[in-house]
């Protein structure tokens, strides 16, 4: 199969990150895959290059996890495609310029979480009638919902337990990743840090971003820009793993996490909703619940059978996510959709 898939740029984010390994892995499987990157103006190489020196970063987003073909075109209808290529469209910011293409090409939707502010533009984006795939079962009511009979399926994403594992290093700290993008409830972060640290002054609280760390946060560890093995360390050094979001896809700081034997507090997200199953898996609090969430967190701190209890059945939750089950299922949805297509 010919396959592209389209992004807005390089980042850091979840989707980039998936979309990267994935578009790997069906080119290991000898696919002919590319990923096109939808801005407008490049920054030139030198430029990006100082950039990456000033902040002493090694790469700026995900993209380099994919050792395939990645072009950038600003402009989709004069890109080159061959024909019944299928091209991809991830996330809702993608899917205008998906529309607009006019070559003959198979279309289709890679949800990865839908907008925590959700306007006009979004709800046109996810209500043509174009097939869908999203990376969560709790994500498909509301898919249906807007364009029903679209969504195909759920291919969710995976984790590497070569990557993320319990190191059984001594554990006293809450970690969370922080955004500014609204779905990430980047207030209701600061609220949270800054109650824990007003009631457990002496407890680490590291504060993982691509970001500068808000002025307000000054009291936290904060680490821009870690490798992975850094990170990994970071959920080893944690009891307790905050996922704060108003909206997730499938995070995958939960899966991560709890591969490395930490208990993940969450909102009540449809994403952390695939994962967590409250009391069992993680603990789950409604979102924007300051109290609530807060009590969550010193119950996983004070009470060592229900955090072993629960680390146990999450390392085991998250075992049940591979990245190979994630191919397999990727490479059957999009067969079945070219024969399909085929077939008209």
């Amino acid at each position: 199969m010919f396959i592209t898939f389209i992004l807005p740029e390089d980042n850091r984010s979840g989707g980039v990150r998936v979309t990267a390994i994935m578009a790997q892995l069906l080119q290991e499987r000898g696919h002919t895959v590319r990923i096109c990157l939808v801005k407008k103006k490049r920054a030139s190489e030198r430029f990006r290059k100082l950039s990456r020196r000033v902040r002493n970063l090694k790469d700026d987003g995900w993209v380099h996890l994919f050792s395939g073909k990645v072009e950038e075109e600003p402009d989709l209808d004069t890109a080159k495609f061959a024909a019944k290529e299928i091209v991809i469209a991830v996330g809702t910011y993608m899917i205008p310029h998906l529309v607009r293409i006019s070559a003959d090409v198979i279309k289709l939707r890679y949800n990865h979480g839908l907008p925590a502010e959700f306007d006009s533009g979004a709800e046109t984006a996810w209500s043509h009638d174009i097939p869908s795939i999203t990376v969560s079962g709790t994500l498909v009511p509301r898919l249906e919902e807007l364009a029903p009979n679209t969504c195909l399926g759920v291919v969710p994403n995976g984790i590497d337990p070569n990557q993320y594992y319990d190191m059984n290093l001594e554990r006293d700290g809450i970690g969370v990743f922080y955004g500014r993008h609204p779905n990430k409830a980047p207030d209701f972060i600061k609220s949270v840090l800054s109650r824990l640290h007003e009631m457990l002054p002496g407890t680490p609280l590291y504060l993982v971003s691509t970001e500068e760390c808000p002025p307000e946060l000054s009291f936290v560890r904060a680490l821009r820009y870690p490798p992975v093995e850094k990170v990994r360390e970071i959920y080893n050094r944690c009891r307790v793993w905050l996922l704060p979001s108003d909206t997730e896809g499938l995070p995958g700081p939960v899966l991560e996490a709890m591969s490395c034997g930490t208990l993940v507090v969450s909102t009540d997200n449809l994403g952390s909703l695939e994962i967590i199953e409250h009391n069992k898996t993680g603990l789950i609090s409604p979102r924007r619940d300051l109290a609530g969430f807060v009590d969550n967190v010193q119950l996983a701190l004070t009470d060592d059978q229900l955090w072993h209890r629960i680390t146990v059945a999450g390392k085991v939750k998250a075992s049940e996510f591979s990245w190979k089950a994630a191919a397999d299922k990727m490479e059957s949805m999009l067969g079945e959709l070219k024969s399909s297509r085929h077939q008209q």
